[in-house]
């Protein structure tokens, strides 16, 4: 890892205020770190300057000084100090998303709510959603594409008896039969059109999440509830959507409801430039290491921050995909300028508009630097341990596979194909490659990224495609958890991922990009 400047320590140095967690930001010792400070002749603490330019640019953002001066971490009047040093006087002409907010009158005692809760509190109608208040609530979708049978013995048991809310519910069939002997697609079919449940989807569309998505069937703000985690990735749309297990659907199926304990929510303030080579699902194995922490078990999580504003959509999924995968309550990244040029390009519904209360009360703040961030990899075990690529690089794959996952769009397998490009795999390694849908497949053929994939060596199979036939002693690595029996397994970013089949081992991206 290469040596901070005095401008980029200084700035660690007050944001995490001792040599001990900056060590810890970077995965260094704490030696290191004191020797850096000492050779550049940095105090304890250090001040920092800032810059006209940052100045302007926070104030433009927010056009207020509370605001601008709570992301540097300074007060509202050292901000207004700094626009009087800079001559910034003028309040910006262009409102920003930031900027807007929404004042609704409500009673002087009413309770001040986190966008989680307040998403609870919107489904759960007069009932208020205090943390850790008991609440039920009634979701706009509940998703299935696994314990099918269960829903087929619900259906059968009822009879006659009609569910309520069939219209709210999506059903994703797999293209195999994942439920066992006793499951009979002709039969499930026949049940689900009995009890009027209409929204059929198949896997081999794709991706569940992605399915759903293509199909715009999901906007903002929306509660979702699914026994699997795979549509988390929705958090990224600023859609909060819980999992669930039987009991919770059985509840649904009976009147519509589900129960539930408002959890407490975490605000994670992502700062910094990530480097380039760095992509979402290194933040987001960074994110779920950073997370994991006992005392994080069951809680929310909000993303904000410069970091958060410049990842694209299909990034932002990928991070919430990715920290919702453990034993959280689920992960959202607000409503922004993003999402709305997602949504006015594929949508024409409207949807109302949620802020989380200036007020509200947080278990936690955290304030992660990504400035120093590297390649991570994930090494699957009885958990998911998360480590620099640099403690690992060298370790022999005979698999690598890129998909599965939300790290399965077109701009993912473009990053691989510009890899890939003019290269070939060595033939002890095989890499797969699974388009998240039909409509990236068919993207994927009309820029010709198949060719390139074909050239190189690789498989390229159909949309929805999770069946392989791994031997024992394959060290598989591959953006997707495939929770093998025997194998070792490591995940990464795509980049990752292709440029580790090109050596046949994990290997850094950045020396192909």
């Amino acid at each position: 890892m290469r040596k901070p400047t005095k401008a980029e320590l200084s700035r660690l140095l007050f944001l995490y205020k001792t040599d001990k967690n900056i060590a810890e930001a970077l995965g260094v010792r704490t030696q290191l770190v004191t020797y850096w400070r000492a050779k550049k002749k940095i105090p304890k603490p250090s001040f920092l300057k800032y810059s006209k330019n940052k100045i302007k640019e926070l104030w433009e953002r927010w056009g207020e000084d509370e605001k601008a001066g709570e992301e540097l971490g300074i007060t509202a009047g050292a901000f207004y100090k700094w626009r009087r040093k800079y001559g910034i006087l003028e309040r910006p002409k262009v409102l920003k998303y930031q900027q807007l907010e929404f004042s609704f009158s409500s009673p002087a005692d009413s309770p001040t709510y986190t966008l989680i809760q307040k998403i609870l509190a919107l489904k759960a109608g007069p009932q208020a959603a205090r943390v850790n208040e008991n609440i039920e609530i009634e979701p706009d979708w509940v998703i299935l594409n696994q314990n099918l049978n269960f829903l087929m013995e619900e259906l059968q048991n009822s009879g006659p008896k009609k569910f309520s809310h069939p219209h709210k519910i999506i059903i994703l069939l797999p293209h195999f039969n994942a439920e066992g002997n006793n499951f009979s697609y002709l039969n499930f079919k026949k049940l689900l059109k009995e009890h009027k449940i209409r929204n059929i989807f198949s896997s081999l569309e794709g991706l569940a999440y992605q399915t759903v998505l293509e199909n715009k069937m999901v906007s903002p703000y929306q509660l979702t509830a699914s026994p699997d985690s795979e549509f988390s990735a929705w958090g990224g749309l600023g859609i909060l959507n819980i999992n669930i297990n039987n009991n919770s659907l059985a509840e649904f199926l009976s009147h519509g409801k589900i129960s539930l304990k408002v959890p407490e929510t975490v605000k994670v303030t992502l700062s910094g430039t990530v480097s380039e080579g760095i992509f979402a699902k290194d933040i987001s194995l960074f994110l779920s290491a950073k997370l994991k922490e006992p005392n994080f078990i069951g809680k929310g999580f909000e993303f904000c921050g410069p970091v958060i504003e410049k990842l694209p959509l299909k990034d932002r999924m990928t991070l919430c995909q990715q920290v919702s995968s453990g034993n959280t309550f689920s992960s959202m990244v607000p409503f922004d300028s993003t999402v709305k040029k997602f949504l006015s390009a594929s949508y024409s519904k409207s949807f109302n508009f949620v802020v989380a209360d200036a007020q509200a009360e947080y278990s936690a703040k955290l304030d992660l630097e990504l400035s120093w961030l590297e390649p991570q990899i994930g090494i699957v075990g009885a958990e998911v341990e998360i480590k620099p690529l640099a403690k690992v690089k060298k370790h022999k794959i005979s698999w690598a596979i890129l998909g599965a996952s939300t790290d399965s769009n077109l701009e993912d397998l473009e990053i691989a194909a510009k890899i890939l490009k003019g290269r070939k795999i060595p033939k002890e390694v095989k890499m797969a490659v699974i388009p998240g849908s039909k409509t990236v497949y068919l993207s994927a053929l009309k820029k010709n990224l198949v060719r390139t994939f074909l050239q190189a060596g690789c498989l390229f199979l159909y949309p929805g495609s999770n069946s392989f036939n791994f031997f024992e002693d394959d060290k598989v690595i591959s953006t997707f958890n495939w929770k093998l029996p025997k194998q070792q397994l490591y995940l990464a970013s795509p980049a990752t991922v292709t440029a580790s089949a090109l050596k046949g081992k994990i290997a850094d991206p950045r020396e192909f990009l």
